[in-house]
């Protein structure tokens, strides 16, 4: 179970910054749902006229019946000149109340009058969506893009929660970009909604790292070649290969496709992974198996937050096979539920995750009793906050544990050490049945402008406890670590990142361990 912590920090969101195992894409391994933050189309405003300079007696609306909030944001306008300064504020102040409603696509609208009494007459339409134009980049079909899309035509009003979603789905359509138009040139209120869509069909990402597994070797290079569409439009295959530098100490090999089941964002996906590993300090060859299946759906999805839900089993079969620091021979079967959330504005994301995790003993389970029980239960939970202090400063907490009441097989086992906490420390440098490590980080953007924007200098400083139960003879045990130090992130675009960070130990975890510094660097290409 060497990659716990390293999904967290997660390269241009394609690779680990150093590390591997093969429980990478388990479900007590994933990271929360993402967020989709790039807005969508909401509403528009007209002003037609200069007005008569007259303060304004009163407001009144016409077309659509204005919500509640709208109507209270017009009250604060009355006595105010009647300018086109003032109609433009006024109906700024009113689209933004709008976008606080219920309502997707409305037009705010003061039309030419002649202002009787001094009331100010304000047009209000409430659109829908009567029909949808895909268009993709070279005339290849995109049917889920196009179901996903028809899912907004007829909804009168269209509901913002409605087309948030939809969007949202869209967006996540593996290899996928878009973007949107309106044409209202039929009719005032049902719109035409345009979708030029451009679908990637392959991608490559590479990296190479010195934050190899513990027992493994420090310098770990890694390869992962996706394909989108190749079956049905929505799929995703990719495999994976890693190396240490040192071949026969590191190599694991991995395949995984999921394909949407409807319209609705329902993914089921699957996952096979071989790893060859040799324990350097041991001289043990070992191998493991794994073998998982998924079912995900996507609760809640906004421009603002998700939510996912996925109950999965997976299997993991292992002779002599170095999981972080533990050498282990068995075969374990798993059924897992898990839960993730993200919540992001402008200035902070908040993201958790639970995970519930039991043992099955069938199809031939094997483990050595008492070092571990094939029915194991176990829980892991994640929770991270990232908030912007101030346009170029960031501070990051997170937070990561699991609990057992069990012995855990070396494939459950939380591990810490590595690319987020215990970072002074070889990757999986220890494990333990349960467990709990942090992390703060601060975080500087030195570049304001231009390519390198996201580039960032930061700080840290992290620590962790572990907790390893008794094993007939063996007493249970506990461990705790620290470390602190800095690093640079140098990102290109999307496309290149280049990491350099020096660690220092701050808390030795056992008497006679000699490790101070640890200088880690690493690079990714996404292509």
């Amino acid at each position: 179970m060497a990659l716990s912590i390293l999904l967290a920090a997660a390269v241009l969101q394609q690779l680990p910054t150093g590390g591997a195992g093969i429980t990478r894409e388990r479900l007590d391994q994933r990271p929360p749902a993402p967020v989709v933050r790039k807005p969508g189309p909401s509403g528009q405003t007209k002003v037609e006229t200069v007005g008569n300079g007259q303060p304004i007696a009163g407001i009144a609306f016409r077309g659509a019946q204005a919500p509640v909030n709208v109507a209270a944001a017009a009250e604060a306008f009355v006595g105010r000149p009647i300018n086109r300064d003032t109609l433009v504020e006024l109906a700024g102040a009113l689209s933004r109340a709008y976008k606080k409603s219920d309502v997707a696509l409305y037009t705010i609208s003061v039309p030419d009058q002649p202002f009787e009494k001094n009331v100010v007459v304000v047009q209000l339409a409430e659109g829908s969506i009567g029909s949808v134009d895909v268009r993709s980049n070279k005339g290849r079909p995109v049917p889920l893009l196009q179901k996903q899309a028809a899912r907004l035509v007829g909804q009168q009003p269209l509901e913002k929660a409605a087309m948030q979603r939809q969007f949202s789905l869209m967006r996540a359509i593996p290899g996928l970009s878009f973007d949107t138009q309106f044409d209202n040139s039929g009719s005032n209120d049902a719109l035409k909604l345009i979708v030029n869509a451009k679908q990637k069909h392959a991608q490559l990402v590479t990296g190479i790292g010195n934050r190899g597994p513990d027992l493994a070797g420090d310098l770990l290079a890694q390869a992962r070649l996706s394909f989108y569409g190749l079956a049905t439009h929505g799929d995703h295959l990719s495999f994976t290969a890693m190396n240490s530098a040192k071949i026969r100490r590191y190599r694991q090999l991995g395949a995984s496709y999921s394909v949407p089941i409807g319209a609705d964002g329902l993914t089921l996906s699957s996952n096979a992974a071989w790893v060859r590993t040799r324990a350097s300090r041991f001289n043990i060859e070992g191998t493991a198996k794994l073998v998982s299946v998924a079912l995900t759906y996507p609760v809640i999805r906004t421009y603002e937050q998700a939510a996912d839900v996925s109950l999965g089993v997976d299997g993991v079969n292992s002779e002599n096979a170095a999981f972080g620091n533990v050498i282990a021979t068995e075969q374990t079967r798993a059924a897992r539920l898990s839960g993730g959330f993200v919540t992001a504005t402008p200035k902070r994301t908040i993201s958790a995750s639970a995970i519930a995790s039991h043992g099955l003993d069938i199809l031939n389970a094997r483990v050595i009793s008492p070092l571990a029980k094939a029915n194991f239960r176990k829980v892991n939970g994640n929770i991270g906050v990232d908030q912007k202090v101030e346009t170029r400063f960031s501070g990051r907490a997170t937070l990561t544990g699991q609990y057992s009441p069990d012995p855990l097989p070396g494939a459950e086992l939380f591990a810490v050490g590595g690319a987020t906490v215990g970072r002074a420390f070889d990757t999986s440098f220890l494990t333990g049945d349960s467990g709990v490590g942090g992390v703060l980080e601060l975080a500087y953007q030195p570049l304001g402008k231009g390519d390198l924007t996201k580039s960032e200098i930061y700080a840290f400083g992290d620590a962790a406890r572990l907790s390893y139960h008794r094993r007939g003879p063996l007493p249970s045990q506990r461990f705790d670590l620290a470390s602190a130090g800095a690093g640079v992130r140098l990102r290109y675009k999307e496309l290149v990142e280049l990491g350099l960070e020096g660690a220092r130990v701050i808390d030795r975890p056992y008497p006679g361990y000699d490790g101070k510094w640890r200088l880690s660097l690493y690079y990714n290409l996404s292509l």
